[in-house]
């Protein structure tokens, strides 16, 4: 459904007795490769559409319904009736209408139509190339593609009528160690914007760099406490993790590590949210009620700086929706922690202990209420800023407001992991056991 079909519902719904009409739409096509166990790419398309119609009644009774765009009509009937039984609700309404630049933010790559299976299926093949040159002990599985093309629409009664056009490319891949390891699996997903980047930065590599630099002779740490480096992709993981707890309501209840730490993080640590970032994997120009981002700092200085505010919530504040509602909940765009100065290797240098390079984190091991970390891991032993051996399987524990109120180092070495940039870390404050 175009702008002008959607305007058109919006004019149907206040005529049958709407004081208020959002509707949005997201329209999605796309391909997927998957390659099987004997080296073939198996190739299907995709496609997906909804359409989620919002309306008000007096008193800002509010009721949405989503579903086909071919069954508008119905919807539109069953949130009418819906919204007559809701609640009074005074700060319930839709938005005011805000500039969105026309056309979006150019997150649309203009190679898309021209991508071809074959280049698809070169992707995988790379990929697992990029794994086996590392090593031969490693082995393959897991390895899959995909790429979209989404037109998101969002018009209203206030006026709003927005359109954007997005691509997105994506894939991952399972590396898994040999059986002297335990058997050892490590992941790698990407996202990008456009197909050039996939291109340029093959992940078969990264994937394989990681699992080889695990592939050394086995080391035992002792049980106690343990300096922590986290290389700029693990940091980006947990800095993604962490960017799921900035809805206000959540931030002002206390349902998040910082607001109940009760101490403040290192004054070095800043985590910016920027919606509008050129070329970022979450970047947007409106969200689904059609408010366009605003820029924020999470992190200042170690202190919460900022939050993602819903619209009822804007409205009860006198201020202004950040821009994060996306299938109904807030969310995070492209997040950025500020890097150092320093390189890891430098750093590592200057220290004469033992460090835990950590690969990874399980984000189920970790709770984001009470930032208690309790995470099975695979590492790297470094002395100094030489590897001495890996570790498999240890137990790593910690409290996050303390472990990132005990930063060692904020490094230099920063890569983008999907939405999140990060630099590498150097931590006390984790323990092993």
């Amino acid at each position: 459904m175009d702008l002008k079909q959607l305007s058109g519902t919006v004019e149907q719904a206040r005529g049958l007795g709407a004081r208020g009409v959002e509707i949005s739409s997201r329209e999605v096509s796309g391909h997927e490769a998957v390659l099987d166990a004997h080296g073939r790419v198996e190739h299907r398309a995709t496609a997906s559409a909804e359409v989620t119609v919002r309306v008000w009644r007096e008193g800002g009774k509010r009721a949405d319904r989503t579903g086909s765009p071919a069954k508008i009509d119905a919807l539109l009937a069953d949130a009418l009736k819906a919204a007559q039984a809701a609640p009074l609700d005074p700060l319930e309404g839709p938005i005011d209408q805000h500039q969105v630049l026309a056309g979006g933010l150019g997150v649309r790559d203009r190679r898309y139509a021209q991508v071809t299976d074959e280049q698809r299926a070169d992707v995988l093949t790379e990929a697992v190339r990029g794994v086996r040159k590392a090593s031969a002990a490693l082995g393959v599985t897991g390895f899959s593609y995909r790429d979209q093309e989404e037109v998101r629409r969002f018009v209203s009664s206030r006026g709003a009528a927005n359109e954007e056009w997005g691509t997105s490319y994506g894939a991952r891949g399972t590396a898994t160690l040999p059986d002297s390891t335990g058997g050892q699996a490590l992941t790698e997903t990407v996202g990008y914007r456009t197909f050039a980047s996939m291109v340029a930065l093959p992940y078969g590599v990264m994937l394989g760099q990681r699992a080889s630099a695990l592939l050394r002779t086995p080391r035992e740490l002792p049980a106690g406490p343990v300096r922590v480096v986290l290389s700029s992709r693990a940091a980006g993981r947990l800095v993604g993790l962490m960017g799921q707890v900035f809805d206000q309501d959540r931030v002002q209840r206390g349902a998040m590590f910082l607001s109940t730490a009760g101490a403040s993080l290192d004054p070095r640590l800043h985590l910016l949210d920027n919606g509008a970032l050129t070329g970022g994997l979450r970047s947007r120009s409106f969200d689904d009620r059609g408010s366009p981002p605003v820029a924020l700092t999470l992190i200042r200085n170690g202190e919460l700086g900022g939050y993602f505010v819903n619209p009822r919530n804007a409205r009860r504040d006198d201020t202004r929706a950040t821009g994060h509602l996306l299938g109904g909940a807030l969310v995070p765009s492209n997040l950025i922690l500020k890097s150092g100065t320093r390189s890891v290797s430098a750093l590592l240098a200057e220290h004469n202990g033992t460090t835990l390079e950590v690969d990874a984190f399980d984000p189920s091991h970790i709770d984001l209420v009470t930032g208690e970390v309790d995470a099975v891991v695979n590492g790297v032993v470094m002395t100094s800023n030489v590897a001495a051996g890996a570790v498999y399987g240890v137990r790593l524990r910690g409290h996050l407001a303390d472990v990132l109120s005990r930063v060692v180092e904020v490094c230099s070495n920063t890569d983008r992991t999907e939405h999140v940039d990060a630099p590498a870390l150097i931590l006390d404050g984790f323990r092993l056991g």
